[in-house]
């Protein structure tokens, strides 16, 4: 038969980004990604280029550039 995970979602919103932070971030990503979707709202997108595997742009809560990234 075919298994469906259903994973927990951390929402993070304005991270902030900057030194010590954006290492403990960073962490907390690593160990957190493989049993939880993390979605983290931010106008860094830059600084989050390096933490995600996918970015998007939102307006408005509406999804209106795509994907911007991609890493596999």
């Amino acid at each position: 038969g075919s298994e469906m995970c259903i994973r927990d979602r951390v929402l993070i919103d304005e991270p902030n980004l900057d030194g010590k932070m954006y290492n403990t971030l960073k962490d907390f990503i690593a160990r957190m990604k493989d049993k939880h979707i993390i979605i983290i709202s931010s106008d860094n997108y830059k600084k989050l280029d390096t933490l995600v595997d996918e970015l998007v742009w939102l307006k408005d809560g509406i999804l209106t550039g795509g994907l911007i990234q991609e890493k596999r």
